[in-house]
């Protein structure tokens, strides 16, 4: 009886490792394959060894159990818990671009930290189901000066062009090559937006961009 319990415990946690390649694929593309082997692996190595008598080997199924029982919620909780909790930001950032993309450094106008905030919300959109080929992050959070200060040197330090924002002058939503930030518009009136920091050239479709409410301390990043 016991056996077969226990058959059933790596039969239910394989699956779960397999299920998870559902919840990767497209929105952490790369890691599709290696998650899917993973679960294939897991179910083969331990239907190999559970039955063995020696005690050894009954130990090593055991701690194989454990940590593909710890990886799997690891996965779980980065890919859909994290995104509520800004201390996990860097961690995100890492998984999600090494998830899509085979140079991270697409990602290279978004801030290495988020500061000291409350009401953090993060978005990672999947190239596959995002709004175009590249994908999507939009953030928000509420800071304080010190934090409007680490994001302002974070903005300039990596080439963001500052802008005080107007929405009545349609010229402070023009920059280079014809592009606007149309996309962000509704964001930033809605938002009280004053300050603006802009990255210009590095999207098709819209224009990276920290928007920042000098005023409450809102932020809103979007790439």
């Amino acid at each position: 009886m016991a056996a077969k319990v226990v058959r059933a415990l790596d039969g239910l946690i394989g699956g779960l490792m397999i299920g998870l390649m559902f919840v990767t694929f497209g929105a952490y593309a790369r890691f599709t394959v290696p998650t899917l082997l993973a679960g294939i692996g897991y179910l083969l190595l331990q239907k190999r060894i559970c039955g063995a008598d020696k005690a050894t080997v009954r130990w090593v199924s055991r701690v194989l159990r454990v940590i593909a029982v710890l990886w799997s919620a690891l996965v779980f909780s980065l890919i859909f818990l994290s995104s509520s909790d800004p201390k996990l930001y860097p961690l995100k950032k890492k998984l999600y671009a090494a998830g899509n993309y085979s140079d991270s450094s697409v990602l290279y106008m978004l801030p290495d930290e988020i500061p000291e905030c409350t009401g953090y919300k993060a978005r990672f959109g999947a190239p596959m189901a995002g709004q175009d080929a590249r994908g999507y992050v939009t953030i928000e959070f509420t800071t304080d000066s010190a934090g409007l200060g680490f994001l302002r040197s974070q903005a300039v330090s990596k080439g963001g062009e500052y802008h005080r924002y107007d929405p009545a002058d349609t010229e402070t939503r023009a920059f280079g090559d014809g592009a606007l930030l149309t996309s962000y518009a509704g964001h930033a009136d809605g938002a009280g937006i004053t300050d603006m920091y802009v990255f210009r050239g590095t999207r098709t479709r819209s224009t990276p961009c920290y928007l920042i409410n000098a005023d409450t301390g809102r932020v809103i990043i979007n790439w």
